[in-house]
C-alpha cells in the first residue's frame, strides 16, 4: 500500500469519526431515537385518525340532516309559490266578482224602481176599484144597448181584469227577483271572503314552516362549523404527528448509516466509505398541468379566514378564479370518481393517478365524465361553477399524496 493510499484512508476514517461524533452531539445517534418513541407516536397517530374519522362521520350526518332541511325548505318554497299564485288568481276573480256585483247592484236598483212603479200602479188601481165598487164590471155590462155593444163591453172588462192581474204578477215578480239577486250577491261575497281567508291561512302556515326549516339549517350549520373546526385541529395535530414520525425515522436511519459507515471505515481500513443515504422523494414538480385556462389564485393553500363562516381555518387546496362555465381539465391521467356534496365541494371529481397521488376538482357547475371512467391528462372533466359551499364561481383544487393533503403549487 503506497504512502498516498495510507493518507487517503486516514483522511476518510477521520471524516467518518468526526461525522459520527457530530451526529451524536446533535442527539441523532442510533440510540438517540428509540422504537418505543416511534411506536408511541404511531399509536397517537392511529388515535387521531380514529378521532378524525368519527368527526367526519358526525359532520357527514349533520350535512345529511342539513340536506334534508334544504330539501324540505325547497319544497315549502315551491308550495308557497303555488299558494301565492292562487292568491293572485283569487284576487283577480274577486275583482271580476266585484265588477259583477256592481252590475247586479245596478240591476237590483232597477228592479227596486220597477217594484215601486208596479206598487204605485197597483195602489192606483185598488183605489179606483174601491171608489167604483168591486162589482162595477156588472154595472158596465148592464148599460149595454145592443148585443154588439155588450160584446164590446165584455172585451173591455176582460182587458181590464187582465191588466189588473198583470200588475199584481209584475209586482210579485219584481219582489222575488230583487230578493234572489240580493241573496246570490251575499253568497258570492261570502264564498270569496272565505276562500281568500283560507289561502292567507295556508300562506301563513307555510311561512312559519319555512322559518322553522331556515332556523334548523342555520343551527345545523353552526354545529357543522364547530365540528369542522375540531376536525381541522385534529387534522393539524395528525399532520404534526406524521411529520414527527417521519423526522424520527429519518434521524434514526441517518444515525444508523453514519454509525455503520464509521465502523466500516475504522475496522477494515478500506479506502471505500459507504455513502448509502435515504432516497429523496422523487421530484414531483411538473407532474401536473394547470386544470383551467386561467391561473389567477383567489385563495392559496393553508390557513385563511373562511369566506362563509368568517373563522380562521385551514384551506385544503387552492381556489382558481375561473369564470362560470369555463372548462376544467384533468391535471394528470387516472381513474375518476364523480361525487356531490351539498354542504361542501358541490359537484366534484376526484382522480386517482397512482403512486399514492390523487387530485380533487370542486364546485363545478356540471360534470362531463362518469364515475369509474379513465381520463387522460388535459381531458375536459367538467365546468367551473359555484355548487356546494361557495360564494362565487371558481375551481377548488386539492392534491393528495398517500391520503394526506399537500400544497398543489408544488406539482406544477
Amino acid at each position: 500500500m503506497t504512502k498516498r493510499m495510507h493518507s487517503v484512508i486516514s483522511v476518510l476514517v477521520a471524516f467518518a469519526m468526526v461525522l459520527f461524533m457530530g451526529l451524536s452531539t446533535l442527539g441523532i445517534s442510533a440510540g438517540a431515537v428509540t422504537q418505543s418513541e416511534i411506536d408511541a407516536l404511531a399509536k397517537k397517530k392511529k388515535d387521531l385518525q380514529s378521532q378524525q374519522a368519527q368527526l367526519q362521520q358526525t359532520i357527514n350526518n349533520l350535512r345529511g340532516q342539513q340536506a334534508d332541511a334544504y330539501a324540505q325548505k325547497e319544497q315549502l318554497d315551491k308550495e308557497v309559490e303555488v299558494i301565492y299564485q292562487k292568491i293572485q288568481v283569487t284576487q283577480q276573480e274577486i275583482q271580476l266578482y266585484q265588477t259583477k256585483i256592481e252590475e247586479e247592484t245596478a240591476e237590483l236598483q232597477k228592479q227596486e224602481i220597477l217594484r215601486e212603479e208596479q206598487e204605485q200602479k197597483l195602489k192606483v188601481r185598488m183605489r179606483a176599484m174601491e171608489e167604483n165598487g168591486r162589482y162595477g164590471y156588472l154595472e158596465v155590462l148592464m148599460t149595454a144597448e145592443s148585443l154588439s155593444d155588450l160584446l164590446s163591453k165584455l172585451d173591455d172588462v176582460e182587458q181590464i181584469m187582465t191588466n189588473d192581474k198583470d200588475l199584481e204578477n209584475g209586482y210579485k215578480a219584481a219582489v222575488e227577483q230583487c230578493s234572489k239577486i240580493k241573496a246570490e250577491l251575499e253568497d258570492e261575497e261570502k264564498a270569496l271572503k272565505n276562500f281568500e281567508s283560507e289561502l292567507e291561512s295556508q300562506q301563513n302556515e307555510m311561512q312559519k314552516q319555512i322559518e322553522t326549516a331556515s332556523a334548523t339549517i342555520a343551527s345545523l350549520q353552526g354545529d357543522i362549523d364547530e365540528y369542522l373546526t375540531e376536525y381541522d385541529e385534529t387534522a393539524a395535530n395528525l399532520q404534526e404527528v406524521t411529520d414527527d414520525i417521519s423526522s424520527l425515522e429519518a434521524q434514526r436511519a441517518a444515525a444508523a448509516r453514519a454509525a455503520a459507515a464509521a465502523k466500516a471505515a475504522a475496522s477494515s481500513g478500506s479506502a471505500h466509505v459507504s455513502q448509502s443515504y435515504a432516497a429523496a422523494p422523487s421530484g414531483a414538480a411538473g407532474m401536473f398541468i394547470w386544470p383551467t385556462t386561467v391561473r389567477t389564485i383567489t385563495s392559496p393553500y393553508g390557513y385563511r379566514y373562511h369566506p362563509i363562516s368568517g373563522t380562521y381555518k385551514f384551506h385544503s387546496g387552492v381556489d382558481i378564479g375561473a369564470s362560470y362555465g369555463s372548462p376544467v381539465y384533468a391535471a394528470a391521467a387516472g381513474t375518476a370518481t364523480v361525487s356531490y356534496d351539498a354542504g361542501g365541494f358541490g359537484n366534484y371529481v376526484t382522480i386517482n393517478h397512482g403512486n399514492g397521488y390523487s387530485t380533487l376538482y370542486g364546485h363545478m357547475s356540471s360534470v362531463a365524465i362518469s364515475s369509474g371512467s379513465y381520463v387522460s391528462q388535459g381531458q375536459v372533466i367538467g365546468y367551473v361553477g359555484s355548487t356546494g359551499a361557495s360564494t362565487g364561481p371558481h375551481l377548488h383544487f386539492n392534491v393528495y399524496h398517500n391520503g394526506s393533503l399537500t400544497n398543489p403549487m408544488s406539482y406544477f
